[in-house]
């Protein structure tokens, strides 16, 4: 716990084959990257300057058995109505990108 986040690492190993860590709290996901120089923080997912301009439900993650990754995220319409969309992001190698 930091300050008011509280995060849930005991759903199974929070790191994922790329070695990115994940924090999850009820405001969304953290992603910490390594890099040569030590880690880099991602931040917190979802986040509007990152993911999508406009409000969004706080974001969920799964890794799969290979490792790989993704951050899902109930959509909400601007105004914050749920509109009923899950997007999915995945890892491309240096961030997160809506999947197709």
């Amino acid at each position: 716990m930091i300050g008011d986040q509280v995060w849930d690492v005991a759903g199974g190993t929070p790191v994922d084959k790329y070695g990115n860590l994940y924090l999850s709290s009820g405001e969304g996901v953290t992603v910490i990257s390594p890099t040569d120089e030590g880690y880099s923080s991602n931040g917190t997912i979802p986040e509007a300057n990152v993911i999508t301009p406009y409000p969004t439900n706080p974001a969920g993650l799964t890794i799969d058995a290979s490792g790989e990754p993704t951050i899902l995220i109930k959509d909400v319409a601007p105004g914050g109505a749920p509109n009923g969309k899950t997007l999915e992001y995945i890892w491309n190698g240096s961030t997160f990108v809506l999947k197709k």
